[in-house]
């Protein structure tokens, strides 16, 4: 079955649980002063939301946050286990880099952890162009977080 990426299904009880396991890898893998995942009430006050959908199921997620009018930031970006390596991801990321180059988004970031559990995301946003940086916005020096960037041009 295809993977169908659409905007918004925030209020939805599938995506409720996309986010809620979403919460919970953030919570077994970082301390809660270093957690910056965000909860549903978070999510629905985000620039764009988008949800992959394999059938009535959500199955990754993605969310764009504008910084101001030339920075946006990645947020809440999470696939379940069993679509990883799917392409999924990387279909959610092309939807999010689309949506903000015609936005006028000069740079992207985003913040993701910095131990081991997290070295797949790194190498995942590395493959899309990120590249290590230091905090921006409202972030202060990590040692749990990795701060990364992509200018859009």
């Amino acid at each position: 079955m295809t993977v169908d990426i659409r905007p918004g299904g925030l209020g939805t009880e599938s995506v409720g649980a996309l986010i809620d396991a979403h919460l919970a890898y953030s919570e077994a893998n970082s301390p809660p002063t270093s957690i910056f995942s965000l909860g549903p009430d978070a999510l629905t006050r985000v620039t764009a939301f988008w949800a992959g959908w394999d059938g009535e199921t959500a199955v990754g997620m993605i969310a764009l946050n504008m910084l101001d009018d030339r920075r946006g930031e990645v947020k809440s970006m999470h696939v379940l286990p069993q679509h990883r390596g799917t392409g999924l991801a990387d279909r959610l990321v092309d939807t999010l880099v689309a949506d903000a180059r015609a936005r006028g988004v000069t740079h992207l970031m985003l913040e993701t952890g910095a131990k081991d559990a997290y070295a797949p995301a790194r190498a995942f946003y590395a493959r899309h162009g990120f590249t290590l940086r230091g905090p921006f916005g409202p972030y202060e020096d990590d040692p749990w977080s990795a701060f990364m960037e992509r200018a859009l041009t």
